[in-house]
This record gives structure tokens, C-alpha cells and sequence, in this order.
């Protein structure tokens, strides 16, 4: 398989070489990376080449790094972007983030931006998958499907989890949002949606779960019984079109369900509701927080009438013999005897 590329934009020449050469390393990804020494010269290469990540600095000479970055974005929106700055400021982080560009403020930890690489590349450990059985075209193939639905959806990021909330693959990130309690919620959800499918005996069901929300949008859809595919889009002013998200997951599901069952070996910690055999939603509710119940809850929880003690009576309710004098006062006892 092809290389990924890096364009490292940076005018201090030791920095672009350290950079280079801790990206090329095996243990930092491998990459095939390439550096120019300003922004033009970059618009340039990125004119001729494709290159899945630009990192760039932002004081350069002429154009800085955040004017490249615009134009990066008109010009080739999948390319995944990272700037550093020497002289951050709380506007230009906010800038970079409505440009979704991860930011670095010098000085900072070489390991920090090569791990940030290679999440923005999708090369970030799996969790949740057994990796004995999987190739690298079949990993591969996952992946670039995950790539081409961001491209074609305009998404910030598609993963690929279990329903236990393990990200298999993923495409794109998202730095402001707990990814594993997104995966578990809506995993969560699917699990519900199974058991709705099973209640009404149907083998196989689409469904799509949408969020709309201030900041962000989400889309979830089952791909087997163990997997789920989820899109998160950053608001930017505009609501997604719900159609072609529908249309383009649709068809990738298709595609993948040919994969995903073969390729991956999910565990299933207990992390899931078990919703079947629940008595009520309060049960399902204790297992989701997992409070495993309290004293208090045990106590207010209904029982049933087969469940429910019988009263103890009281000392007024338990019967008693009368006596002769009491039961004679009551006519129970004729008189003369």
C-alpha cells in the first residue's frame, strides 16, 4: 500500500527537520514527508501532489499559516491539517477551530504531535479487535471507505465501533468531544434497536439515529449485529442534509457488511444495557450508571402483590377468648346460664 504524504510547512529548518524525521521513523508512522520553507511555495505543492496531512507554522514569511489553511480547505477539504504557533492566542486557536486544524503552541512534546498525526490519519490503536485475522487490504479497504464517506458528506469524522463503545476504525477527529462515551451512548441506543427488531421477528432493519444539536450533528446506523458506523459533523452555520447523509451510509453499510463480519473478532465487556429479561426501566437505569442499586432504591423499588410480606396484625387485630362475664355484657350468653 501507497504511503501517506506529510507537507511540513515550517521557515525554522531545524524544526521541519526534527519534525520530518520523527514522521518518517517507523514508530512515528512511516510517512513519506516533504517540507517547504513558506506558504506559497506550499499552495504550490499541494497544486501538484496530494497530501493527507499539512502541518504548518503560522508566522510565515509572506502568507501565514492560517491563510494556507483556508485556502488548503477550498482546495482539497479531505487533507487533514495541524498548525503550530509560537505566539498563540485564545482567537487564533478559535480560528483554527472553526477551521478544524488540531493546534500545537510551542514549545511542545514531540510525541504529542506525532501521536495527533496519526489519529488525524486514522492510525490510532484498536481497541476491541481482534487484529490475528485481519489483513491490511481488508483494514485498508475499511478504512478507505470511511474516507470517502467523510469526503463525500462533509462529516468531521466516521468511526467504526463495537457496540461497547471500542473504535475499530476511525476517520478524521474530533479533539472537543469524549469519543469512548460517544461510541457507548449510541452503542446504547443500537442495542435497543436490535431488540426492537427482534421483538417484531425481523432478521435485518436500517435505521438511522440523528442527533441535531448546537455545536454538532450525529448520525448512527448498525452495520452487523456487533458493529456500528456514526458520522459527527461540526456545526458550521447550516444543517446537514439528512438525505444524503441516509444515501451515502446506506450504500457504505452495503459495502462494509461484507467486510466487517470477517475482519473483526469484537469483545463485549459489560458495558452494554442488557435489555433483555429487564423488568423496568429503572432496572435498566441502574445497570446503565452502573449504581448497582442502593439501599434506599431496594426499598422504594414495587413489589408485586406475590412478592409483598403479609402484615404482621397488630395486638388489637390478633383474636382472643372471652371471658364468661364479658361475652354474658355482649348477649352472647342467654340469660339463666
Amino acid at each position: 500500500m501507497p504511503k501517506k504524504r506529510i507537507l511540513i510547512v515550517e521557515d525554522e529548518k531545524q524544526v521541519a527537520t526534527t519534525l520530518r524525521r520523527a514522521l518518517e521513523h517507523p514508530m512515528g508512522g512511516g510517512y513519506e514527508v516533504e517540507t517547504c520553507l513558506t506558504a506559497e511555495e506550499a499552495f504550490l505543492a499541494l497544486g501538484k501532489d496530494h497530501y493527507n496531512l499539512l502541518i504548518a507554522d503560522l508566522r510565515l514569511p509572506g502568507m501565514d499559516g492560517l491563510e494556507l489553511i483556508r485556502r488548503v480547505r477550498e482546495k482539497s477539504p479531505d487533507t487533514r491539517v495541524i498548525l503550530i504557533t509560537a505566539f498563540g492566542t485564545p482567537e487564533v486557536e478559535e480560528e483554527a477551530r472553526q477551521l478544524e486544524a488540531r493546534y500545537f503552541t510551542k514549545p511542545f512534546r514531540l510525541h504529542d504531535l506525532v501521536q495527533a498525526a496519526k489519529e488525524l490519519l486514522g492510525d490510532v490503536p484498536v481497541a476491541g479487535v481482534d487484529m490475528g485475522s485481519t489483513s491490511e487490504e481488508q483494514f485498508q479497504a475499511i478504512r478507505e471507505y470511511l474516507e470517502q464517506l467523510r469526503a463525500d458528506t462533509g462529516a468531521t469524522m466516521a468511526l467504526l465501533s463495537d457496540l461497547y463503545g471500542n473504535v475499530l476504525v476511525q476517520s478524521g477527529y474530533a479533539w472537543d468531544v469524549d469519543i469512548n462515551a460517544l461510541n457507548a451512548l449510541l452503542g446504547n441506543g443500537m442495542a435497543a434497536h436490535l431488540e426492537l427488531a427482534h421483538l417484531l421477528g425481523e432478521r435485518s432493519a436500517f435505521e438511522l439515529h440523528f442527533h441535531e444539536g448546537e455545536n454538532f450533528d450525529v448520525y448512527a446506523a448498525l452495520v452487523s449485529n456487533e458493529t456500528l458506523i456514526s458520522l459527527l459533523f461540526t456545526k458550521k452555520g447550516k444543517s446537514n442534509p439528512v438525505g444524503l447523509v441516509w444515501f451515502c451510509l446506506k450504500r457504505v453499510i452495503e459495502a462494509l457488511r461484507d467486510l466487517v463480519p470477517q475482519t473483526f473478532a469484537v469483545q463485549q465487556p459489560p458495558s452494554v444495557l442488557d435489555l433483555k429479561g429487564s423488568g423496568n426501566i429503572e432496572s435498566i437505569l441502574e445497570q446503565a450508571f452502573g449504581s448497582g442499586g442502593t439501599a434506599e432504591s431496594e426499598e422504594a423499588e414495587p413489589m408485586t402483590p406475590e412478592q409483598e410480606p403479609e402484615a404482621e396484625p397488630s395486638p388489637e387485630s390478633k383474636p382472643r377468648l372471652l371471658s364468661y362475664e364479658e361475652a354474658k355484657e355482649l348477649g352472647l350468653i342467654p340469660e339463666g346460664l
